[in-house]
Order: structure tokens, then C-alpha cells, then sequence
């Protein structure tokens, strides 16, 4: 990763685009040179054998009206100008008797946006000829980018030198940030003494890392008795957070002192960057994910409001009865108040959710 650039050029569509860990960055396999010769080319995501996205494409020259006849599609649709990238997008729904009529100029399309017609009528009255693709809104899901790849805990211990060049920061469109922190650590080194607590300190550490890594995460690194971990979707991070608290009885069995767990959870946007050599994330998200671990008190989970927005979670508190007491807090460096959930956890461990 030392040698991506923060924007590329597409042969292929004739347009710019930063390197975004989402969207434009693809994990790509070849064969060994002692095996045959390969080829690097870059392409779109998904590669050119992977289109069952495009539906349809035409050629309209200069001053030509053409008619297209929008396919049934589960996904949205749009229609999008190779080389320029105008694009217009269909509402989503059930589709709609009739016709709807798009002229395209010098200065882009008519509207940026159309119901779900049968029919499309396409004016070029531009000074150049144009091809236009019909093609899915939506990203192909055959393809494996940097930010799932990435937050992966395989990813960190087997290509650890896999870094970005020091000055590059690569944007992720939405990420999943956990931090823990152990309650009371002070009297906890002060009871059993350094070496005994430093010792039941590294073994969380890796009882930590094994429910991350188990759920698709990985550790981005500690911060005294802290962890932060990264998860590409928040119901990974969700799941991980769950079993960490629910198993931790289990870990403290035979412990010289039990060890409380506070774990704080945000998704949002937030730039890939290298840190001492390692691949580290940094941005807003980030500093709320370590201010809302600060308002847990221990033996529970908080996140914001917006977090329980995505479907699979509310499905994954619903399987297994889990409660939500609703609070509001004041985050330092965070203007204004924030509504966040909190989680208490309970000792069984938690049904897995599809």
C-alpha cells in the first residue's frame, strides 16, 4: 500500500477519483511469476469481467434522440455519460407507466434525478458525440476493497509492513471504532501488585483480540490499558462488543482480581493514515468513539442513537433481549449534546444473528 497514490485516473471511464478505502481501493490476487507472466491493469472494481451491472450502452451522436427501455431491476438505476461521469439517477420503487424525456448538453444532464419510467428519452445537444451506460447505482458486491480487507486482524498479522507512504491519508466513507478501557486499573496494580497486573493486563489483551478477530475486526493498537479496534460493518463491532462483555466472567475465573470492562462504539467517516509504521485511522469518528467509551461505567456497552440505525443490529438486540437505557451527554470537544444508548450485558452468550 506504500505506493497508493490519493488519486487515480480510470482509463477505462476517462475520470479522476481519490482513493477512497470503500469504493476505489481492491484487494487483487495474481499468480506467481514462476508460474506464468501477469499483467497489473487497473480497472474499475469488480474487473472487466464483472458487469452484470451495466445493463445497457449506446452511442448518441450530436444532435440524436434515442430511446431506452428501462429493464426490471430490484437495484437503482442510473444513466451515466462515459469519460464525463454526468450521471442521472431513477428514484427507487415500483416502476412507471410512460415515458420521462432527458436532454444532455455541454453543461450536463437536464435533472440530476427522474422517477422509475419504462421508457427514457435521451436529446444529445452537446458538441460531442457521447456514450451512455445504463447501469446500477448500487456497488458490486463481488468485490473486496481495502476497507473490509484492512480491518481484518489476518490483515495485521500477516502483511504488518503493509502500510501507506508517512504524509498519505486515504478516506473511508464509514468505519466502525471500538474503544475499551479497563475500570479501576489503578487499585487493580495496587491490590495484586505490577507483575501480577500487568500479566492479567497483556492476557486480556488477547482475550480482547481473539472475540475482535473472531468477528471480522482487528486491534489498531492500545493505549495503556486501552484498545481501539476498527470493524468494517457496524454489526461486527456490535457482535464483538457483546461477547467480549459476556465472556469476560469466563476470563476472570481464577484471577487474582476480577477486571471490569467499559467499551464505547461509533461508526462514521475517517481517513487511513501511517502512524509509527502502522496502518492507523484518524478523524471525528475516532474522537467520538473515545468519548463515548468514557460515558460507560463498566460491565456495559454505549453507543450513539444513530448507531441502532442499521437494521442488523436492531436484529441482533431483539434475538437475544437485550435492554437500551437512553441518555444524553456532553462530549468533550464535541459541541452540543449527544444521544447515546447504553447496553447492559448479561452472562449467556449471545445467538448469532444472520
Amino acid at each position: 500500500m506504500s505506493d497508493l497514490n490519493e488519486e487515480f485516473h480510470c482509463d477505462l471511464c476517462g475520470i479522476n477519483y481519490d482513493a477512497n478505502f470503500d469504493q476505489y481501493v481492491e484487494l487483487q490476487f495474481s499468480v506467481h511469476p514462476s508460474v506464468r507472466k501477469a499483467y497489473a491493469e487497473v480497472y474499475c472494481v469488480g474487473g472487466p469481467m464483472i458487469t452484470p451491472h451495466v445493463k445497457m450502452q449506446k452511442i448518441v451522436g450530436i444532435g440524436e434522440t434515442v430511446l431506452l427501455n428501462i429493464p426490471e431491476s430490484l437495484e437503482s438505476l442510473r444513466v451515466r455519460v462515459v469519460q464525463a461521469n454526468d450521471q442521472v439517477r431513477f428514484e427507487t420503487g415500483e416502476m412507471q407507466k410512460g415515458r420521462d424525456s432527458l436532454v444532455y448538453s455541454d453543461g450536463g444532464w437536464s435533472f440530476a434525478s427522474i422517477g422509475n419510467p419504462l421508457e427514457v428519452e435521451i436529446t444529445n445537444s452537446s458538441s460531442n458525440d457521447i456514450v451512455i451506460v445504463l447501469e446500477q447505482d448500487s456497488w458490486n458486491a463481488e468485490k473486496v476493497t481495502a476497507a473490509k480487507v484492512t480491518a481484518m486482524q489476518e490483515f495485521h498479522d500477516l502483511f504488518s509492513s503493509e502500510v501507506l507512504s508517512p504524509g498519505k491519508k486515504i478516506g473511508i466513507d464509514r468505519v466502525t471504532i471500538l474503544f475499551t478501557d479497563l475500570k479501576g486499573s489503578t487499585s487493580l496494580y495496587e491490590t495484586v501488585g505490577d507483575a501480577a497486573a500487568y500479566g492479567q493486563v497483556r492476557r486480556h489483551f488477547e482475550f480482547l483480540t481473539q472475540h475482535i478477530a473472531k468477528n471480522s475486526g482487528s486491534v489498531v493498537k492500545t493505549i495503556g490499558d486501552a484498545v481501539m479496534a476498527v470493524f468494517h460493518l457496524p454489526e461486527d463491532g456490535l457482535k464483538a462488543a457483546l461477547e467480549i462483555q459476556q465472556n469476560l466472567a469466563g476470563f476472570n475465573d481464577g484471577a487474582n482480581e476480577d477486571i471490569v470492562l467499559k467499551i464505547g462504539l461509533y461508526s462514521g467517516p475517517a481517513i487511513a493514515v501511517n502512524s509509527n509504521d502502522r496502518l492507523d485511522y484518524f478523524g471525528r469518528t475516532v474522537n467520538i468513539a473515545a468519548r463515548i467509551e468514557g460515558q460507560a461505567e463498566g460491565g456495559d456497552i454505549v453507543f450513539s442513537s444513530d448507531y441502532m440505525e442499521q437494521t442488523n443490529l436492531r436484529k441482533l438486540l431483539d434475538a437475544n433481549g437485550m435492554q437500551l437505557e437512553a441518555f444524553t451527554a456532553n462530549l468533550k470537544g464535541i459541541e452540543g449534546s449527544v444521544e447515546l444508548m447504553r447496553l447492559k450485558t448479561a452472562a449467556p452468550a449471545i445467538k448469532t444473528v444472520g
